[in-house]
């Protein structure tokens, strides 16, 4: 089993490392801040222009002195009123490098903590002297509780399936509180069947940004247009972004919508969906319920 855990702690180690190179570097997020703040400043102290102007050249005021600068912007708005929506991006923005830095600070913790577990594992694959029955029983158990973790990330093998276990067709269902009801492929095929023949028009549909995953559904009760709890949404948007590549990671972007607004291009492959329109949440990524029906 320490082979087995030795695979699993190196993919690990692998999808952490691949995630933390993906995150933007702090000081590079920061100088773009910078840079768009004074961009913003220079317009809103200068002299005010009319919707219409393409362009204008403004001298920014630094340490070092006076550089002039030009600004490029949209001709069907004011230059203030853009300058107003740089200010406030920029504020958006400084909040999510503290976000950020927790949680590289969180991903960072846990990589030392599967590189530990990976040098453990290494000297269990060849122990030398052999260990004592009592350390095997020891080692065994801590091995049972690293599976137990890695399983549900999909880093941990999973167990062989019984012969006579027959394997189950066609998207998974699950009863939500007030009987809502979750709907999630399992592979392209499934996706298709879900998104193309299951799903109803004005049923909610869910999908991790930018990665493979789940289509996940969110249907009312009666299958009647209804308005989704705020918590059912969020919860809908946690088990797509947990059914995807973004599952280890401690927030994620999943884009949802109304299924009208998804369709399928001709001869796409299964699973490929254009959005007409959608909307983004950001959201821990949570296990869909334990109990499915048929």
């Amino acid at each position: 089993m320490a082979g087995i855990a030795q695979g699993a702690c190196s993919r690990w180690i692998r999808r952490l490392e691949n995630a933390l190179s993906r995150l933007p570097s702090p000081e590079t997020e920061l100088a773009e801040i910078v840079k768009l703040e004074q961009k913003a400043q220079a317009v809103l102290h200068g002299r005010r222009h009319p919707a219409g102007t393409k362009s204008l050249e403004l001298d920014l005021w630094l340490e070092s002195g006076p550089e002039k600068i030009r600004v490029e912007l949209d001709p069907s708005r004011a230059p203030h009123e853009q300058a107003q929506d740089w200010i406030a991006a920029t504020r958006r923005r400084r909040r999510g490098l503290e976000q950020m830095a927790r949680r590289r600070s969180i991903m960072e913790s846990e990589l030392q903590d599967a590189r530990e577990w990976l040098a453990l594992c290494t000297a269990w694959q060849n122990p030398t002297p052999i260990p004592e029955k009592r350390e095997i029983r020891q080692r065994q158990s801590r091995l049972d509780s690293l599976a137990a973790k890695l399983l549900p990330r999909g880093l941990w093998p999973q167990p062989p399936r019984r012969k006579e276990e027959e394997r189950p067709s066609g998207p998974i269902r699950w009863i939500l509180p007030g009987g809502w009801i979750l709907l999630a492929g399992r592979s392209g095929t499934e996706n298709d069947l879900l998104t193309q023949r299951v799903a109803l028009a004005h049923d909610l549909w869910f999908h991790a940004a930018h990665v493979p995953g789940s289509h996940v559904i969110l249907r009312s009760p009666d299958g009647k247009p209804a308005t989704a709890p705020g918590e059912l949404v969020e919860l809908a948007a946690g088990v797509a972004a947990w059914l995807s590549k973004l599952r280890a990671q401690g927030v994620a972007e999943v884009h949802f919508t109304e299924k009208r607004h998804v369709r399928k291009p001709r001869k796409a492959p299964p699973g490929s969906v254009v959005l007409d329109h959608s909307r983004t949440l950001r959201v821990k990524p949570v296990p869909p319920p334990r109990d499915t029906t048929p």
